[in-house]
């Protein structure tokens, strides 16, 4: 009993062999079916928070003990793990029935946490079943739970959650609003640290994806040791964050860098995480090929892409996969890539994605454009315009919404060129803008010894430049 409880004090920090032995100890010592049962929760529990899983037959069997021994205590945590593990297996009908199966238990806990362990596991599976606005709710919900019955690491896991169901409708700015609330949470209560690491990646990303590259540089500026002692298996997200980050200012000696540190140990990272880090590598590399001047994917390149495509999930955590289609649909000739583009486009909305529907659109726009067909371009393009505003379900008004694995220059680039090409009206607007907007983060956001690669050595930023000083050559 007395390991137990120092486990349930250890999980928080996870003070590594210290931890490890702890949960050993418990295993040996364990006598009694009861204490078997803890045992078994505590490695169950420890796999848990090392970003792995238990083998699924492990965690029901020890579902199946502790409804026998009539332990609700264990059993509770149990079913939250296996609906868990469910999802990492791709399994989400059997973990929905999981739910059902036990909903009367969880609510009528006297735990206080266990009911927001409950609610926090079915915002998973909503999120994982696209249903984001209901999703969004619960994870909420479940935050506020577990700040009333004192679990902070908890709270942090549900806030870094909310920002991931966030990014994949395109909703970055609401995102960065959720990151900041982290980061007064962790300086209030420094609970989890994996999961303040796990925020430092995605926290990074959603800032580049903002345009802000000095803040995202500062956040990656975490001691490696402690980030890959504390992510487990989601390290690789650090230098991948890294890699999109040198990318995007064209400094392609440090992202092949990052790739290289990324690769060296995939083999136990989940496969949208695997597909995430072979999408950026074949992004470098055709990039680096083409000199900084334009991608130019060979051979080599479009395997990496195939191989990133076909580990993506294709039925959960599908942007991953979206973000390897659509560079496809970029990367193949103008009608290929037009058709595949649009046929993304509807995918992408179905799902509520609104950010890779747009990014699909501004894709066929810029396919069409290629192609000649002028007519089809406009209406893409200004059928992304459209979905730059889009007001979600759990909103009060509109949001601005992110293309899905774009970027805002990149958009402004080719609205820019569609509605030259096109003669329109507001052509020279949308020009100027651009330009503005681009200039603003070269002189506030881009770190100086940055700015010349930074417009020289990445295309789109280069081209856009040259459009805004001469739209009447487009």
């Amino acid at each position: 009993a007395v390991l137990f409880e120092l486990h349930q004090n250890y999980i928080v920090d996870d003070p590594g062999d210290i931890h490890e032995s702890l949960v050993q100890r418990l295993q040996v010592l364990a006598g009694s079916p009861i204490e078997r049962l803890d045992a078994a929760w505590a490695q169950h529990n420890l796999r848990r928070f090392r970003q792995t899983t238990s083998p699924i037959d492990e965690i029901e069997a020890d579902v199946a003990s502790a409804e026998l021994l009539g332990n609700e205590r264990v059993l509770v945590a149990l079913v939250t793990m296996l609906v868990s593990g469910y999802l990492v297996v791709g399994e989400p009908d059997k973990a929905a029935a999981a739910l059902r199966n036990h909903e009367a238990l969880f609510r009528h806990s006297a735990q206080r946490s266990e009911l927001a362990d409950f609610i926090g596991a079915l915002a998973d599976l909503l999120g994982e079943q696209d249903r984001f606005d209901e999703s969004l709710r619960h994870l909420e919900r479940a935050g506020d739970l577990y700040r009333e019955a004192g679990e902070p690491a908890e709270v942090m896991v549900m806030l870094c959650n909310r920002t991931r169901h966030l990014r994949q409708q395109g909703r970055i700015v609401a995102a960065q609003e959720v990151f900041e609330q982290i980061d007064r949470w962790h300086a209030a209560n420094a609970p989890n640290p994996r999961a303040w690491l796990v925020s430092r990646a995605g926290g990074s990303e959603v800032l580049r994806e903002l345009g802000r590259y000095r803040d995202s540089l500062q956040l990656l500026d975490q001691p490696r040791d402690e980030v890959r002692s504390h992510m487990g298996r989601l390290y690789a997200a650090f230098p991948l964050a890294e890699a999109k980050l040198w990318l995007a200012l064209g400094q392609h000696a440090r992202a092949q860098q990052a790739i290289a540190e990324m690769g060296r140990d995939l083999s136990g990272s989940p496969d949208w995480l695997q597909a995430r880090c072979g999408l950026a590598a074949a992004q470098v590399a055709a990039r680096v090929r083409g000199g900084g001047e334009s991608d130019a994917p060979t051979h080599a390149e479009w395997q990496m892409l195939d191989r990133a495509s076909a580990l993506a999930p294709r039925q959960l955590r599908r942007s991953a996969w979206f973000e390897c289609e659509l560079q496809r649909a970029a990367w193949l000739e103008p009608g290929a890539g037009a058709a595949l583009a649009d046929s993304l486009d509807i995918i992408a909305a179905h799902h509520g994605m609104v950010g890779y529907a747009q990014q699909a659109k501004l894709c066929s726009a810029s396919q069409r454009l290629a192609g000649g067909q002028i007519a089809a371009a406009l209406q893409r393009a200004r059928a992304a315009q459209a979905d730059q505003q889009h007001r979600f379900g759990d909103a009060a008004g509109v949001e601005p919404v992110h293309p899905g694995g774009g970027s805002e220059a990149a958009r402004d680039l080719v609205i820019a060129r569609v509605l030259s090409a096109c003669r329109q009206p507001d052509a020279q607007a949308a020009v100027a803008d651009a330009q503005r907007r681009l200039t603003t983060l070269l002189e506030h956001h881009v770190p100086a010894e940055f700015q010349a690669s930074f417009v020289q050595r990445n295309p789109v930023h280069r081209a856009l430049l040259a459009l805004a000083q001469s739209p009447s050559d487009v």
